[in-house]
């Protein structure tokens, strides 16, 4: 037996790489040398800025240099107007942005979105304007996030729709409230409908399938006239990929182009990009998946993932491969051997599985070895080959069934604290009998010798912990289950209090035993 301390950190405030004059020079990451792609200066709106440029040594297209951004900090300093300069560096595809902000400097507050959240959920308007916690004030940042908005309600159907964003400071609080006043205006319709890429036949047969009766049963009719909705388009969308394929045609591409909207009529013509895929035939040969020709295909369809992704690759037809290998252990066939032959020519594609059943065999025993801690009933639960009962059953055993009983059996010791738990099997087939063993390795157990948690300014460890106590607590299996559990509890206390921006941590040592081993 061995115990370990287990330590919870809780962070109120995520980092960033943010620094004052004093702390430049301690700081872990080195942009030296790097290009910077952009210097702002974010201050009070109140103060001009641009009078405050010529102190400003790091210029936007020269190599970062530490001592040109610890100088212009101190020139801002040395004006007496700021009583703290700090600056923060984000990396960039095109190089480093450097904003210097200047206290007492105004941050975005709280923002509202009237004429809109009728429609449209306030978290998912706060998503697009993308304007993270502690973000200082800019108005670059605010018609930034305005243009989003007429981009997302313009992507929705709102063509016509209008946003006029008004900042609100609040002084006292050093704050900027912005307020995006919104008129959607009415959702446009759908105008002409064009499918382009496929000769024109088939162009037609694919956008007469987007107004049939199938089409209007599943929410992706795009009958002009009906409105202009996301949800519509990619079901639309969905629909011309499922019908492609039933044509036998994979890895297709369809796409919406950019729309044609009329503002005279709000109507939107539609322009749908399809390339079909190449015409794909699968066979499985040697052995039938059922007696019942109906299911063969539906049985095809669920084991070959080629169908279901809508492409074809090497790794999806080894998957499939895998399966077929799976279906027929699974029916006793223990010894089957799958083979493909893939042959791709101009646009057809020829896929053979060649089934090798064998002799057909039943699970005879399902035994354990060496499992001192734990008894067998248990651990018969966690396995998922299992043996024969009936006098026409075979049990259950494949590769796959294999694996997941290892998995399951070691997930089970690791949450009962054993954690260098180690699962070997002996699969032993003689006379078309299948005899296995599941030899373990449990190693120690690990229990919890302490719990401590830090960093829980604002709540209490007694509020943090359920009515039954943490999982992980003095005397108990130490597992990483146990520990994702307490982990969820903690955060969704944070949560439901407000702190939005709680982080978790946890720090797991060794330490002597102090626990009475009973």
């Amino acid at each position: 037996m061995r115990c370990w301390i287990i330590s919870i950190l809780v962070v109120w405030a995520g980092s960033s790489y943010i620094w004052g004059q004093q702390a430049s020079n301690s700081s872990k990451v080195s942009y030296e040398g790097q290009q910077v792609a952009a210097v702002d200066l974010v201050a009070d709106p109140k103060v001009s800025v641009e009078s405050l440029q010529p102190l400003v040594q790091q210029k936007t297209g020269e190599p970062y240099s530490g001592s040109k951004v610890d100088g212009t900090i101190s020139a801002l300093r040395g004006t007496g107007r700021f009583s703290k300069v700090e600056v923060e560096v984000k990396p960039d595809p095109g190089g480093l942005h450097l904003t210097f902000t200047l206290e007492p400097a105004l941050y975005f507050g709280v923002f509202d979105f009237p004429g809109a959240t009728k429609g449209f959920s306030f978290t998912r308007l706060l998503q697009v304007i993308d304007i993270p916690n502690q973000t200082p004030y800019k108005q670059d940042t605010v018609s930034k996030a305005a243009g989003n908005l007429i981009n997302f309600f313009v992507s929705v159907g709102y063509f016509r729709a209008r946003v006029q964003p008004e900042p609100q400071f609040d002084e006292t609080h050093m704050l900027a409230n912005v307020v995006f006043h919104i008129s959607l205006g009415k959702r446009a319709k759908i105008g002409t409908v064009e499918v382009r890429g496929p000769e024109l036949a088939e162009a037609n047969r694919l956008r007469h399938a987007t107004r049939s009766l199938r089409a209007r049963a599943r929410g992706a009719s795009l009958k002009p006239g009906k409105s202009y909705t996301p949800k519509r388009i990619d079901s639309a969308i969905s629909l011309i990929k499922r019908d492609l394929a039933s044509q036998r045609h994979l890895a297709s591409k369809v796409h919406l182009d950019q729309p044609q909207y009329h503002q005279d009529t709000n109507h939107a013509d539609i322009i749908i990009d399809v390339r079909p895929g190449p015409i794909v035939k699968v066979r499985v040969m040697g052995a039938k998946l059922s007696w019942l020709p109906f299911l063969r295909g539906r049985q095809m369809k669920k084991l070959i993932p080629i169908f279901s992704e809508g492409t074809v690759d090497p790794d999806l037809v080894e998957e499939g491969r895998r399966n077929l290998i799976d279906f027929f252990q699974s029916k006793g066939y223990f010894d089957v051997k799958v083979t493909t032959n893939f042959q791709n020519q101009n646009s057809n594609v020829d896929l053979v599985y060649d089934v090798k059943r064998g002799s057909r065999h039943k699970v005879e025993t399902v035994a354990f070895r060496d499992n001192r801690h734990i008894d067998k009933d248990d651990l018969i639960q966690q396995v998922a080959v299992k043996p024969h009962r009936l006098l026409l059953s075979r049990g259950k055993f494949s590769d796959k069934l294999l694996r997941q009983s290892v998995t399951g059996i070691t997930a089970f010791y690791k949450n009962r604290g054993y954690e260098d738990v180690k699962v070997d099997t002996d699969v032993i087939d003689r006379d078309q009998k299948v005899y296995i063993t599941f030899q373990i390795t449990e190693g120690p157990q690990t229990l919890v010798d302490n719990l401590a948690i830090e960093g829980n300014s604002q709540v209490s460890g007694l509020d943090l912990a359920p009515k039954t106590g943490f999982q992980l607590r003095p005397g108990q299996p130490f597992s990483p289950k146990s520990l994702a559990d307490d982990r969820s509890h903690i955060m969704a206390i944070y949560l439901n209090r407000g702190f939005l921006n709680s982080e978790f941590d946890s720090k797991v040592t060794p330490s002597e035993c102090h626990i009475q081993d009973h």
